[in-house]
C-alpha cells in the first residue's frame, strides 16, 4: 500500500513557523574555564582584582572573547546567545551571578566591540526580528540531537505519549491501591484474611 497524503502546511502561512535555535559549542553548560564551582585547573571563580594573586580576568577574558568570536562564525547576525548555566549549576545561585557579574562588567569596560548582558529568549528573538534578515524555511524533520551515537533526544518531552499516558495511569491506580491497602490494614476490625 502506498500513502498518497501529503501535509500542506504551506496554507498557514508564517503563522505556523518556528524559529529555531541549535546551541553549538558547549551546549547551555558553560564553556571551559568557566565553571565557577570546579577546581579543575583554570576553573573556578572570575578573579578580577590585579591585586589578588589569584588573578585571572585578562586570561579569561581573552579566552571568553576567542570562543565567542570562533562561534560567531556560525550565526547570520552580531547578536548571540550564549547560554551559561547546566544542571546542578545554579545551586549557589550567588557564586554564580556574583561571577557572571564580573566577567561581563570586565568584559564589557575592556573590549568596546562586545556586549556583554543578561537576556531572556524573548529579548534574543526581537533582537533577529529587528536585524530584518529573511531566514531559512524547512518543511523537512529537524536534525535529532544526540549525545551518543546511539542516545537520541529528539522528542524527549513529546514521544510516546501513549506509554506516558500509560505510565501515569498506571501510577495513579498503584497509589490508590497503596492507599485502600493502607486503610485496610489500619482497620481493626479487618481479619488477617
Amino acid at each position: 500500500m502506498q500513502w498518497l497524503w501529503r501535509p500542506q502546511w504551506n496554507h498557514l502561512g508564517k503563522r505556523s513557523q518556528l524559529l529555531a535555535y541549535m546551541m553549538i559549542g558547549n551546549s547551555y553548560y558553560p564553556p571551559r574555564y568557566f565553571d565557577f564551582f570546579d577546581d579543575y585547573p583554570g576553573e573556578g571563580v572570575f578573579v578580577d582584582d590585579p591585586n589578588n594573586s589569584e588573578f585571572n580576568a585578562d586570561w579569561k577574558a581573552q579566552w571568553f572573547i576567542n570562543y565567542v568570536t570562533e562561534l560567531s562564525q556560525h550565526f547570520r547576525t552580531n547578536h548571540i546567545m550564549f547560554p551559561m548555566g547546566g544542571d546542578f549549576q545554579f545551586i549557589n545561585a550567588h557564586l554564580q551571578f556574583v561571577n557572571l557579574d564580573r566577567m561581563i562588567d570586565y568584559i564589557n569596560k575592556r573590549y568596546p566591540n562586545v556586549t556583554l548582558l543578561y537576556s531572556t529568549p524573548g529579548m534574543y528573538i526581537d533582537a533577529l526580528y529587528n536585524a530584518n534578515i529573511s531566514w531559512p524555511t524547512k518543511y523537512d524533520d529537524m536534525f535529532p540531537y544526540a549525545d551518543k551515537p546511539e542516545d537520541y533526544w529528539t522528542g524527549y518531552f513529546t514521544s510516546r505519549q501513549g506509554a506516558k499516558w500509560q505510565v501515569r495511569e498506571g501510577q495513579a491506580a498503584l497509589h490508590s491501591a497503596g492507599w485502600l491497602y493502607s486503610l485496610r490494614v489500619l482497620d481493626q476490625n479487618a481479619s488477617d484474611g
